[in-house]
C-alpha cells in the first residue's frame, strides 16, 4: 500500500474531476485520510466547483468522479478507498468555520 502526499492527492482529485462532464472547474478540494466504517483506510475528498458546474445527473457525476479517483489511486498502488462529497460554497465556509 502506498501513502500519497496531500499535494499529490489534491492533484489527483483535480485531474479526476476535470474528466467528468458538467462538473466545471474545481475551486477547492480537501482530502482527509481516515478509516472508514469497516476500519479500512480511506480518503474523503470534499469538492467545491465553480464556473461550468452543471451536471445533468448529479448521481452519475459522483459515480464517475469516484471511479476516476479509484482508478488513479490503483494506478499508484494506493489501496485507500475514495469517498466523495460535493459541497456548495456556503457549506464549505461552514465546514471551515467548525
Amino acid at each position: 500500500m502506498s501513502e500519497l502526499a496531500e499535494s499529490e492527492l489534491t492533484e489527483i482529485a483535480r485531474t479526476a474531476a476535470s474528466k467528468v462532464p458538467g462538473l466545471g472547474t474545481v475551486e477547492r478540494v480537501k482530502v482527509d485520510e481516515r478509516l472508514d466504517s469497516s476500519d479500512e483506510p480511506a480518503y474523503y475528498f470534499s469538492f467545491v466547483f465553480g464556473q461550468g458546474h452543471d451536471p445533468q445527473d448529479r448521481g452519475l457525476a459522483l459515480i464517475r468522479l469516484g471511479q476516476n479517483l479509484r482508478d488513479a489511486l490503483i494506478d499508484r498502488q494506493d489501496s485507500h478507498y475514495p469517498y466523495v462529497r460535493l459541497l456548495t460554497r456556503a457549506d464549505w465556509e461552514k465546514r471551515e468555520g467548525a
